[in-house]
């Protein structure tokens, strides 16, 4: 059975029937016992609780009538009830758990807030301690000399529960709603100085100071009149930071997020960064989308520092390839791990509690991630999710859906293909127009990249030309002319320039504190290698032969053999246009394809693996020569 006192003195079965207990002497032999739930209630006390100084002629006679009664009512209602109300020893015990009792709950609720600084945590249980309350404790029994002390003790938890509620609501930025609660609280409890303190932090956290300040001097006015005192010293301090507008009431996310300090200033990207930051504003989803080493993250990592730094609001990054558990490209993520993957690399203070779940109805992460996140705004930067494109892209579209208050700033070699998705294609640095002298944004990023290995080195009249052939022979990726540019230290500009041009291997240079995929360029290339299935591969081996753009017809020519039918070479040149392995332009004579020269390098080293290197090369050749036709 379970038992109510927080309301009128009810009891239900445990099917959640009421049970009647009618006569007022049987409910005041109930609620005696009830407030002390499992333990022994003396005769005598109860003898008091029902009669006080009008005792009946056999007081002991009288009170186990009244115990039969109660016993009966309970029996009636459900077998085995008249069992709980136990005789022992000269007194009698109401045989159940506190839980058994809603202010056991209520209590067992209220010390959860207490001890909880997750403020959506403290939210949660505050409402269902709340929840409990039907009307006033015990009802018509309230006024009962032996209740006074137990309802007293329900009430001041009551507030309690209110000032935590509206406290985390006010640190989870909900002042604006809290405020009319705060307010009516302060009206109904005058001198209570931690409400008055919640009531002047809600003011001025909105802006209206002036009102905060008016009601530390109605507290202060009112204590002078009723008794000489003034408040106490936290109230004080909290005016006296208000009047200085103190950095501490701020109440800002104690974080601006989890990105990483930048090492580097970033290079020729400054209208990108401005355009993308807008399109943020815009759009709750921007993907970033680009070849390997391209410089997405680095990217994406300056847009959100200018997005927290405008907007205000944290910007937490998720690097989905390098979670425990998941280091090679072809693991197989679940929707489960990607959410996972989120809600570790958010702080425990701004997660809220999984919503509730049983045996037969486990909870998924997926389905918790919403709900824990219920109700925050922040940007969300999801790196390097191309491996795990499927479930990235269910379970972003499922957060847009679930919390209103997050945008997601995704990188990747392809899109997410996801209805609210805005795509920004992250072309390799700016190189010069032939005919101009001017430094480009990839020649500045080598100049210093090299300025960092070598510190004599620099743009002279006698190099500048060798650098910007280097920056060309590597397509202006920033990721291979930082590479490239290491190596200035130990072969100097014009041999670097000399080993590219002549497709020389470089020495070998590993960088560490980075992925293991972004290391060297060839650990670049190989991670999107390992995306490719096998069809796939062999298209990108066979039009790595073509030196230069090409038609679709060439590429059909070129791949097409019994393995491959004519309609899937299609579809896999639109999805290798897709994961950024080749780029399409549109020109007078019509759609041209073309790989970046990083990319057919190492799509021919692949190439002369397979065995058939020189039959492809020379079909390549044929092939330009009838396009030239």
């Amino acid at each position: 059975m379970q038992f109510g006192v927080l309301g009128p003195l009810q009891v239900w079965t445990d099917d959640g029937s009421p049970v009647e207990v009618r006569e007022r002497k049987v409910r005041l032999l109930l609620a005696a016992l009830i407030l002390e739930p499992g333990r022994v209630v003396s005769a005598d006390c109860l003898i008091d609780s029902l009669w006080g100084r009008q005792l009946p002629a056999k007081p002991t006679a009288a009170l186990q009538t009244k115990v039969s009664q109660l016993r009966r009512d309970l029996e009636s209602a459900e077998a085995g009830g008249r069992k709980l109300v136990r005789h022992i020893a000269g007194g009698y015990q109401l045989d159940v758990d506190k839980n058994a009792v809603d202010a056991g709950r209520f209590a067992e609720l209220v010390n959860q807030c207490n001890n909880s600084d997750n403020p959506h945590s403290v939210v949660q249980a505050a409402e269902q301690a709340l929840a409990l309350w039907r009307g006033d404790a015990l009802g018509e029994l309230a006024s009962e000399p032996f209740a006074l002390s137990a309802i007293n003790r329900w009430q001041e938890l009551r507030l309690i529960a209110q000032e935590r509620r509206l406290a985390a609501k006010v640190e989870l930025g909900e002042q604006a709603d809290a405020i009319p609660e705060i307010a009516e609280l302060v009206g109904d409890h005058p001198r209570r100085e931690t409400l008055r303190a919640l009531h002047m932090e809600a003011l001025y956290l909105v802006g209206r100071h002036e009102e905060a300040l008016e009601s530390f001097h109605q507290l202060r006015s009112r204590l002078d009149e009723d008794s000489g005192l003034r408040p106490g010293p936290r109230l004080r301090s909290l005016y006296l930071d208000i009047l200085r507008h103190d950095s501490r009431l701020s109440h800002e996310e104690c974080h601006s997020g989890n990105l990483p300090a930048d090492l580097n200033c970033i290079i020729g990207r400054e209208r990108d960064v401005k355009d993308i930051t807008s399109l943020l504003e815009q759009h709750r989803l921007v993907s970033l989308v680009g070849p390997g080493g391209v410089g997405k993250t680095r990217l994406a990592f300056q847009v959100a520092r200018e997005h927290t730094r405008d907007r205000q609001r944290p910007a937490w990054l998720v690097e989905l390839g390098t979670v425990p558990g998941q280091q090679r490209a072809t693991c197989e993520w679940t929707v489960d791990d990607i959410a996972y993957a989120i809600i570790r690399a958010l702080p425990a203070q701004f997660t809220g509690p999984p919503p509730p779940c049983t045996d037969d109805q486990p909870i998924t992460l997926r389905e918790c991630l919403g709900h824990v996140l219920r109700g925050q705004d922040f940007l969300l930067v999801l790196d390097n999710y191309e491996h795990v494109r499927p479930a990235a892209a269910q379970v972003v579209s499922d957060l847009l859906h679930a919390v209103p208050g997050v945008s997601v700033l995704a990188t990747g070699r392809a899109p997410l293909h996801i209805p609210a998705e805005q795509r920004w294609p992250v072309a390799p640095l700016g190189l010069p127009s032939p005919d101009t002298a001017t430094v480009s944004g990839a020649m500045e990023l080598f100049r210093q990249r090299a300025s960092a290995s070598a510190p004599d080195f620099a743009l002279t009249e006698d190099n500048i030309d060798q650098v910007e052939a280097i920056c060309r022979r590597l397509d202006a990726l920033p990721l291979a002319l930082e590479l490239a540019a290491s190596q200035v230290a130990t072969l100097g500009i014009a041999e670097l320039a000399r080993r590219l041009n002549g497709g020389v291997p470089l020495p070998p240079v590993r960088r560490w504190g980075v992925p293991d995929r972004q290391r060297t360029m060839s650990d670049t290339l190989e991670w999107s290698w390992s995306l490719l299935n096998e069809d796939q591969r062999m298209v990108v081996r066979r039009l790595s032969a073509f030196r230069g753009p090409f038609t679709l017809t060439q590429a059909v020519a070129l791949c097409g053999d019994s393995a491959l039918s004519l309609v899937h070479i299609d579809e896999i040149i639109a999805e290798l246009v897709d994961q950024s392995l080749l780029q399409l332009t549109t020109t007078d004579a019509g759609v041209r394809y073309a790989m970046l020269e990083t990319t057919a390098n190492f799509g021919r080293s692949k190439l002369r693996q397979s065995g058939e290197f020189d039959d492809i090369m020379r079909r390549a050749q044929r092939a330009a020569r009838l396009a030239r036709r």
